[in-house]
């Protein structure tokens, strides 16, 4: 035991220098190597930042000595970093996929296209200028229907919503437009009932209980017929109970391989990221609502779907438990 204690430290000691001349590749094989000597079962294929998040996670340990993956590692030197492998695979170190990189977290928002732009407040527009009155939309509702034991459904309704916008040749003399989407919105009572008859895929392992929406947009064109050159747009909408506050849900199909998709929130902080027990990875941000509650937004690249929770009133552990019902792939 001796023995394999000294060569835990020897190895922990190589880790930190190959960590700091950035070696990764002798990284990758020490951190196997201690992984087995601490009995898990190293990973067949590291993800492709690994030695930034072993070095994020190590860190942060070292910071907090109270927690929990620090009591572990006080069995001896090199098991740190055992655990930090352990941790940053959320739990189970023989799945190290990643699933869900490339959400990019800006001022405003979450977005899978990187860096979004935001003007500077003193930066030229062209509608810095412009004098436009505000037009407040219209909705007018063509029928509603109550479900039975033949749908899914509780309540169906249909409308036309109406909403103004604004072209200009030259920045200066604006002209109003009316443009016009036919709508269906379909009501349900938990999340599974909308997905299945909408034809989306499930993608939580949960059913959770409360008012869900499933919403057919169709553009109409100018003559007031459905546009041909448009497709509907299709969107699943709910909000769930959960510990002491809720979490709403939006799913979008999309997600093709030249697809971009972006959440606009109110001013973001808080970063910071949770990687499920299945090796998804959620990039977390917080913002305030209207009224100074705090709330955390994360976006989900699914498989044909985009997918945006948005947690207010919950724990960052009640978050987390949530997250672990998301399903990326092929509703495992």
């Amino acid at each position: 035991m001796n023995e394999q204690n000294a060569l835990i430290k020897e190895l922990d000691q190589k880790l930190a220098q190959y960590m700091e001349s950035e070696n990764y590749e002798k990284v990758d094989e020490v951190s196997r190597q201690l992984c087995r000597l601490q009995g898990f079962e190293p990973a067949e294929e590291m993800p492709d930042d690994f030695v930034h998040r072993l070095k994020k996670e190590v860190s942060a340990m070292e910071k907090h000595k109270e927690t929990k993956a620090i009591k572990a590692s006080k069995r001896a030197a090199g098991i740190a970093a055992a655990a930090a492998v352990f941790l940053l695979l959320g739990g189970t170190v023989s799945a190290a996929v990643l699933y869900n990189k490339g959400i990019n977290i800006f001022e405003y928002g979450l977005s899978t296209a990187g860096e979004v732009e935001t003007p500077e407040s003193n930066s030229p527009s062209p509608f810095r200028d412009a004098d436009l009155p505000y037009i407040p939309d219209t909705t007018t509702v063509l029928s509603t229907e109550q479900g039975s034991s033949n749908h899914a459904w509780v309540e169906k309704k249909v409308y036309e919503e109406d909403y103004t916008v604004y072209d200009s040749p030259d920045a200066v003399n604006w002209t109003p437009f009316t443009q016009t989407n036919h709508v269906t919105e379909y009501r349900y009572e938990n999340y599974y009932a909308a997905a299945l008859d909408a034809g989306f895929k499930q993608l939580l392992s949960t059913d959770y209980e409360g008012e869900t929406f499933y919403y057919i947009y169709e553009h109409m064109d100018e003559d007031g017929r459905m546009s041909e050159d448009e497709p509907a747009d299709l969107s699943i909408s709910g909000r769930y109970a959960y510990g002491n506050g809720s979490f709403a849900l939006n799913q979008y199909p999309g997600n093709e391989e030249n697809t971009e998709f972006a959440v606009i929130t109110n001013e973001t902080g808080n970063n910071r990221e949770y990687i499920s027990s299945t090796g998804c990875l959620f990039a977390l941000t917080d913002d305030r609502d209207e009224t100074g509650r705090t709330r955390t937004h994360t976006l989900v690249k699914c498989d044909n779907y985009f997918l945006t929770l948005e947690f207010t009133g919950m724990s960052e552990e009640e978050i987390h438990a949530v997250l672990e019902t998301v399903r990326l792939k092929d509703n495992s």
